[in-house]
């Protein structure tokens, strides 16, 4: 550092982050049909519940920027002989984009990230050392950001990608 430059470091305060999260999983075939040919089914579900608040300094009792209250994941898998198939539900609720909670500005460079929900749809098929894959995320193409910048290629929020079909052939060796 060159002789005379100094620099101001400084803290937006101090913040409690507190919550819980949690995973249930349930085989239906398991609990219900024990001894059943037709494959077997499982429901899934992973919930987590945030409260990430400023205790200390300039933000006091605003909620920690990027910190949503809720994120869930629900879904239901099948699987039988070689075949998988996977349906995802996601949630995650509305956070801000920086400590001062602003609902909106003008330079797009703080502001709520509103809440947003995907479906998640992918299966596969083995055979052998081969196997094939096919998916699809965001199903319903919807139209959500969870970034907000100041830099490139910003200002403004960062979306999130639409909807994406993705394949795969692999072979096990």
């Amino acid at each position: 550092m060159p002789t005379g430059t100094s620099f101001l470091v400084t803290n937006t305060g101090a913040s409690t982050h507190t919550g819980i999260e949690t995973y249930a999983e349930l085989n239906i075939n398991d609990l219900l049909f024990p001894d059943s040919h037709l494959g077997k089914i499982s429901m899934y579900n992973s919930f987590a519940y945030i409260n990430a608040v400023y205790t200390d300094g300039p933000y006091k009792g605003n909620q920690v920027e990027y910190a949503p209250h809720i994120i869930e994941r629900t879904g239901i898998n099948y699987w039988i002989k070689g075949f998988e198939l996977n349906a995802q539900y996601s949630y995650e609720s509305k956070s801000f984009g920086d400590a001062t909670n602003a609902i909106s500005d003008p330079s797009a460079e703080t502001g709520i990230m509103p809440a947003y929900w995907l479906m998640d749809i992918s299966a596969s098929y083995k055979w052998l050392k081969y196997k094939a894959s096919l998916g699809v995320n965001n199903v319903t193409d919807e139209r959500y950001f969870t970034l907000r910048t100041s830099e490139y290629p910003g200002p403004g929020i960062i979306p999130a990608v639409g909807r994406m079909i993705y394949g795969g052939l692999s072979i096990a060796f």
